[in-house]
């Protein structure tokens, strides 16, 4: 059905094999660009959105945030975009359209899978206000 097709698109866009503008560099950082932004230029907002797939393992969510981490380059905002090989080379000093979705993955997150971002006291509260489900139940209502 639609999610097995979205699957397979998503399997061809995040491919450097069938997507020439998916691109890799050499210290992990990866993800979708455009020529809009300039060959080797990585969005943010693909990596984000990305990590929203009920695919996603706990360890590939946890890659993607290491490099939305790293992509912000010590401004602690999302950019535009952010060059594969240095996140410090990037284009809008603030995008508010990739902060925003940045904001609603965390929240998503903390709704489906609250250990990848919660320590271990914060995370018991966390689950006993949520109604005590776990994140798998969660996740699964939330689709």
């Amino acid at each position: 059905g639609d999610e097995e097709v979205f699957l397979r698109t998503k399997k061809v866009v995040l491919s450097k094999d069938t997507n020439p503008y998916y691109f890799e560099g050499s210290s992990g950082l990866r993800g979708v660009g455009s020529p809009h932004v300039g060959y080797g230029m990585i969005w943010p907002l693909g990596v984000i959105y990305d990590l929203f797939g009920p695919e996603k393992s706990d360890e590939g969510i946890l890659a993607g945030l290491d490099v939305l981490k790293r992509s912000a380059a010590g401004t602690n905002c999302m950019h535009e975009s952010f060059w594969k090989e240095d996140p410090s080379v990037f284009t809008r000093q603030w995008f508010a359209w990739a902060n925003s979705a940045f904001a609603e993955l965390i929240v998503f997150l903390l709704r489906t899978r609250p250990h990848l971002l919660l320590p271990k006291p914060f995370l018991d509260a966390w689950t006993k206000t949520a109604g005590g489900e776990g994140g798998a139940a969660r996740q699964k209502k939330h689709r």
